[in-house]
């Protein structure tokens, strides 16, 4: 059953109830003057009840077939068909260095290694994103960078690739580029839409081993750094020590023009993952069938309870109590009796008094 039949059918509906209510307005029309003892009739604005009303019944016949339309279940992935244009793009660039893997002085207790507090940190990032119209892509750099997984819908690969696969195996080097991982990512956004991704670094730090990096394509709008480890204690790895390099972040966050902040014991904060330039550009969606069958059947509800209140408490005038007469002058006649009385009573008085003579 499409939309123009879901009208349809609620328009036949509604007329259906108008029909109805003209019916039993006319029906009810000599009952007037008991209902309504003054006039005969109610308020004027009872006048416009039949329409209501009708008008409320079909926009509850809309709402409850376009919910019989649709299915119920969650949606457990967005369609992938149906993505345009707005689809938003994450880019984590991740580091997997030995230093990454073998030291433990990530966490806010200090005995996390760094890779784990990787994960935690993509995992709190990405709960508090919309992934409903999101793609997330990974790339694992070293002395090299190599791409891991591309637009992917499925949180539950990132998560497992930042903190369980052994990514460590596919690299071998002296030092980690940082500038690797950024060239593959700017490459792999090139022919996504323009602003419509975000590229999270996430590494102790390195060495910018080639001069320049690419110019950043347009569909780049932000770009994130993020420190893990101790940035003021060295730890032992291999045959050197290491420590969060604080001085090559911050310079990778000004060459890439985005922002670093340190996450060794803090997650990224939602105040700068609400500023993201990649969240504006969205699409303007059309009311689903879902939504406007909800709008409408609970203003039609809602109409239809109401009616009988408002007709019952205020369908009718309040009668204003009658004005009391006064009470009328007594006629000649009875003015003239009442005065014989008086004189026989004073008579009468005067003789049986004491010393009164006839």
């Amino acid at each position: 059953m499409d939309l123009n039949h879901l009208i349809l059918i609620a328009v036949a509906a509604g007329l259906l109830m108008l029909a109805a209510e003209l019916l039993h307005t006319r029906r009810i029309q000599r009952l007037g003057h008991l209902a309504f003892p003054r006039k005969g009739q109610p308020h004027h604005w009872v006048l416009a009840v039949p329409p209501l009303r009708a008008l409320a019944a079909a926009m509850v016949c809309f709402g409850l077939l376009a919910l019989l339309q649709t299915d119920g279940r969650a949606a457990t992935s967005p369609d992938r068909s149906k993505l345009t244009s707005g689809t938003k793009h994450l880019l984590l660039v991740m580091d997997v260095s030995p230093s990454m893997f073998e030291i433990k002085d990530a966490g806010p207790t200090g005995k996390q290694t760094r890779r784990e507090r990787a994960r935690d940190v993509v995992t709190s990032l990405l709960s508090r994103l919309d992934t409903t119209r999101m793609r997330v892509s990974m790339i694992a750099f070293w002395e090299k960078a190599l791409p891991v997984v591309i637009d992917t819908f499925d949180l539950n690969v990132i998560t497992n690739a930042v903190g369980d696969l052994p990514l460590h195996y596919a690299f071998s080097g002296p030092r980690t580029d940082l500038n690797a991982g950024v060239a593959l990512a700017t490459k792999l956004a090139e022919p996504w839409a323009p602003g419509s991704a975000t590229i999270v670094v996430i590494s102790d730090g390195g060495d910018a081993l080639k001069a320049q990096l690419p110019p950043m394509p347009p569909s780049v709008a932000d770009c994130i750094v993020l420190g893990v480890g101790n940035p003021f204690r060295s730890s032992p790895v291999g045959d050197t020590t290491s420590r969060q390099d604080r001085e090559s972040l911050q310079r990778l966050a000004v060459q890439l023009r985005g922002q670093y902040q340190d996450v060794n014991t803090s997650h990224v904060s939602s105040l700068r993952l609400g500023s993201l330039k990649m969240l504006a550009i969205d699409e303007k969606q059309p009311l689903g069938l879902r939504t406007i069958g909800l709008i409408l059947l609970s203003v039609g509800s809602s109409i239809l309870g109401l009616l009988p209140i408002l007709l019952t408490f205020f369908g009718a005038e309040k009668p204003r109590p009658a004005p009391i007469a006064p009470p009328a002058a007594a006629s000649p006649s009875l003015r003239g009796m009442n005065e014989n009385a008086h004189g026989r009573e004073a008579f009468a008085t005067n003789a049986l008094s004491p010393g009164s003579s006839a």
